[in-house]
């Protein structure tokens, strides 16, 4: 191999990883801020300590991408025409990295608190705040050895690697034993059963992002990479986008609840016609975040038109008061399904 040979393979193994990262989690980020906006718009009766803490993941979310633009800044602009790779880490870098770490543990507490709901089984709510905890401490390790020593040549070197690859491998088995949890209590549950996806594409949504698959995945493929090239930095982009598949998988189970508790839940049946009729039911909310089991029944408006057909509805409807269960409104109300 030749001179410019290596010198090209360095750019694309650092500054071409780096470039891809930036450009996945930006976009990861403006996930997270829709996703953001959909939730307050769409919750708004939510508790305050859970509209707090959405809020508190999208503003770090905020100063970490700010931190990877900066670290992308520093390499592809500042420091390209001097160096011909990436050797050492900056300070951006390192905070970066620890704000993730905070993330990605906040995040998958709140999981670990949903399968806890669900569950009730203290040894797996255990196992798995352990694990979230086991990682968190072993990333800012991390962090704290790439303080210490710039170079990423260093995290290659024991005891370095264990430490990064057993904090790693913690963040993974938490996430793929939440997900597990999730597919096997969630379908057990009775509000399930109203408010599963039936079209394959939601169903697949609910999956994959709801359910934390997609972020366990990547969480995996970081493990994996950083195992088998610890001396190259091919592992940055699945770390820049772990975080950000974290926060949006969170937001997306939020967002995916029907919104009981929030404003009417509007319904307009094409096949009948133009009279109101307000329909009034109490029930009692469906086991999601930010609401205590013991909160007392909701009482929920559903605001419909139905046609004046005297021959069909005469013996249907006999007042403008009605009241029916949570099946009736998980089957006529607006609004996505866990």
């Amino acid at each position: 191999m030749t001179t410019s040979d290596a010198a090209e393979s360095n750019v694309d193994d650092t500054f071409g990883v780096l470039y891809i990262g930036f450009i996945v989690s930006m976009i990861g980020y403006g996930f997270t801020f829709f996703q953001t906006y959909v939730y307050f718009s769409r919750y708004p009766k939510d508790l305050f300590i859970m509209k707090a803490m959405v809020a508190f993941l999208c503003v770090l979310d905020t100063v970490s991408s700010a931190l990877i633009s900066q670290t992308a800044y520093y390499y592809l602009v500042t420091m390209f025409p001097l160096a011909s790779a990436m050797v050492n880490t900056t300070s951006a870098f390192c905070a970066e990295n620890a704000l993730a770490a905070a993330l990605i543990f906040i995040v998958q507490l709140l999981y670990t608190s949903r399968v806890w709901k669900l569950s009730k089984n203290v040894t797996l709510t255990s196992i798995i705040a352990f694990m979230c905890l086991l990682g968190f401490a072993l990333t800012l390790a991390m962090t704290a050895m790439m303080v210490r020593n710039a170079g990423f040549a260093h995290l290659a070197t024991s005891p370095s690697k264990a430490i990064v690859a057993i904090g790693q491998a913690a963040v993974f088995i938490a996430g793929f034993t939440t997900f597990i949890a999730l597919r096997l209590f969630s379908h057990g549950a009775q509000w399930s059963k109203n408010t599963q996806p039936n079209d394959w594409f939601n169903k697949m949504i609910n999956i994959f992002f709801s359910q934390g698959c997609s972020a366990t995945l990547v969480q995996l493929a970081y493990f994996v990479i950083f195992m088998a090239t610890p001396t190259r930095v091919i592992w940055i982009p699945f770390h820049l986008l772990s975080s950000k598949l974290f926060v949006n998988c969170l937001l997306s189970l939020l967002n995916s609840r029907q919104a009981y508790h929030g404003p009417r839940i509007h319904h307009e049946d094409s096949s009948v016609g133009p009279q109101k009729s307000d329909i009034r039911g109490t029930v009692k909310p469906s086991v999601h975040f930010g609401v205590a089991d013991t909160q007392p029944p909701i009482n929920i408006e559903v605001s419909r038109t139905v046609e004046q057909d005297v021959t069909m509805n005469r013996d249907t409807f006999h007042s403008d008061e009605t009241s029916f269960d949570i099946q009736e409104i998980s089957k006529h109300g607006h609004g996505y399904a866990v």
